[in-house]
């Protein structure tokens, strides 16, 4: 979930209040590539959304429509004004609930990325925008090495810094395990080279899940595998439909690390899911025959036996997830985010599942989708705070 800056209390008054009748207003400002704001044309916003899809070109991503009547919005970075529109310029969205409890506004960044599309017609602009990823995913060109022993973090860090203009972090403190983790050996990046494939690699080689939140900041953690939201009957404005997917079943996780120093042998650990589990060997087994359906995970910078386990069991509880889908329409919680796991709980519908697509209203009147991006109809007349 993206981070608020909010006491436990004050979280609470902010959930409670996505539950009840409020104010929210939309946030559009147009930015420079370096983050700095250029102009604010939320009054002049007609619909819009924000995408989560984990499956996409990137993680977010946001389309809009900007009333343009006097069509002093140009589309070229030259143009007189502030708020001109290129390939050089970003959206920053942040939707915003007004929370009684709090006697205040909670706005949570929902979009920072640049503009990939542009198209006038008539008095309105249409824009398409990706997330902030998308920045990264040129070639390096300038080749470099990152050495033995480096830091991961501090590896990731260098690539997207030196290779991408990067300069928003918001990654583990020092004391955190995925800080600890150093380069087994040297990596170099080839001019062809993406470098956000290749942060993306250094930060899967420490099972960690790299991506670019709401505000646009670059952030590391290790992939949830516990429910942060509930649907429930309040939030839920339709009937879930849930999906097992059966071709894609893992109940077993073998991972096969490296040698470590001195060793004979790689390190290696195998789990597979408990006998209750219903998508276990033995539930899905046949005359007393269990039947495993078993991925393997290959990892040569894990040294340590405790690790490989660690990330085997992570690796297993991700997989039994992935195993089920659902989709249904809610109140919007603008406060998720892609890969995060959520859980419905109706009275027809009980299931845990993680969160790969889902599309964020940027009006009042709209309703969020869960499990699937959905088109918003365009508006008439402007947005007003």
């Amino acid at each position: 979930m993206i981070g608020l800056g909010l006491k436990a209390d004050q979280r609470q008054a902010y959930l409670r209040q996505l539950t009840a009748t409020h104010q929210m207003r939309t946030t559009v400002r147009v930015l420079d590539l370096d983050g700095d704001t250029l102009a604010n044309v939320s009054d002049r916003l007609l619909s819009g959304q924000v995408n989560l899809d984990s499956t996409g070109e990137t993680d977010r991503q946001c389309s809009v429509q900007i009333d343009d009547p006097d069509h002093d919005l140009h589309m070229d970075s030259d143009a007189p004004g502030a708020g001109a529109l290129y390939a050089d310029r970003m959206l920053r969205v942040d939707y915003g609930v007004y929370v009684d409890e709090l006697a205040r506004w909670v706005d949570v960044p929902v979009f920072t990325g640049p503009i990939a599309t542009m198209a006038r017609n008539g008095d309105t602009v249409d824009l398409g925008c990706l997330g902030k990823e998308h920045l990264a995913k040129g070639q390096a060109w300038r080749p470099m090495q990152l050495r033995k022993g480096m830091y991961t973090l501090n590896a990731i860090k260098a690539v997207l810094r030196e290779r991408a203009g990067e300069t928003q972090f918001a990654f583990p403190s020092s004391s955190a395990r995925l800080a600890k983790a150093k380069l087994p050996d040297t990596v170099s990046v080839g001019p062809l080279a993406s470098p956000w494939a290749v942060a993306r690699q250094l930060a899967a080689s420490i099972n960690g899940h790299l991506y670019y939140d709401g505000a646009g900041y670059c952030r590391l953690r290790v992939r949830p595998t516990t429910s942060c939201l509930t649907f429930n009957e309040s939030k839920v404005l339709s009937d879930p439909q849930v999906t097992y997917d059966l071709s894609t079943i893992v109940n077993t996780v073998w991972v096969r690390g490296g040698k470590p120093k001195g060793a004979k042998r790689a390190v290696s650990a195998r789990v597979t899911a408990s006998r209750s589990h219903p998508l276990s060997a033995w539930r899905l087994g046949r005359n007393g025959v269990p039947r495993f359906y078993v991925t393997v995970v290959d990892n040569d910078k894990l040294r340590s036996a405790t690790r490989a386990r660690t990330v085997a069991k992570r690796t297993l509880r991700t997989h039994l997830l992935e195993g089920v889908s659902c989709t249904f329409d809610a109140l919007p919680m603008p406060h998720l985010e892609p890969l995060d796991v959520v859980r419905v709980a109706t009275d027809t519908t009980s299931i845990t599942f993680v969160l790969h697509q889902a599309s964020i209203p940027l009006t009042h009147d709209g309703s969020m989708s869960v499990g699937h991006n959905r088109r918003v109809t365009p508006r008439k007349k402007r947005i007003r705070g």
